[in-house]
């Protein structure tokens, strides 16, 4: 790299807070097979950008790793 240090600008990562969030032990139950209802899953993600620059024979190269991270997950049970 010829002692040239390139700085790579991140794109700016939006992230909910989640201190107003309670969370509570989960119970395992059973439900009777005459039991029926519709089920909602709502997730969440926080997603995240790696980059990474290099500068080789004057060439510039770039790679971007784009991840998603669960960060909630929440099942609701409507009975009908």
């Amino acid at each position: 790299l010829n002692g040239v240090l390139m700085e790579v600008e991140e794109p700016e990562v939006l992230q909910d807070s989640l201190d107003g969030c309670y969370s509570t032990p989960s119970m395992y139950f059973e439900l009777p097979d005459s039991f029926q209802h519709y089920r909602s899953v709502f997730y969440s993600f926080e997603e995240q950008h790696i980059s990474f620059a290099l500068y080789v024979d004057n060439r510039f190269f770039t790679l971007t790793v784009t991840s998603l991270h669960l960060v909630f997950q929440m099942e609701v049970i409507f009975p009908q």
